[in-house]
């Protein structure tokens, strides 16, 4: 439930960041990385749950998200909310 409610807030970010041309070449990445997180799952399901088990299937599911977690600590900040806090010049 998380990670599909989830799903959204990277297109958000990146309309907030990013010009009309390159939006459209990072929306395709975005989607591009999604097809390749499922295929990602199903690869691990076929090569690990036979002999792992479903907890090392759900445990080495969770890699690509902790690094997602990590990355955002760079993130920028959104120009709309540095606009709303008054930040005009950033």
């Amino acid at each position: 439930g998380m990670g599909v409610g989830g799903s959204a807030v990277p297109f958000d970010l990146l309309c907030e960041s990013v010009s009309g041309d390159a939006m459209v070449r990072f929306a395709f990445a975005i989607e591009l990385f999604w097809t390749a997180g499922t295929l990602y799952i199903n690869a691990l399901a076929v090569l690990m749950l036979d002999s792992l088990g479903w907890r090392w299937l759900a445990g080495l599911s969770t890699a690509p998200i902790i690094f997602g977690v990590i990355g955002s600590f760079w993130l920028l900040e959104s120009p709309v909310w540095l606009c709303a806090k008054g930040r005009h010049e950033q």
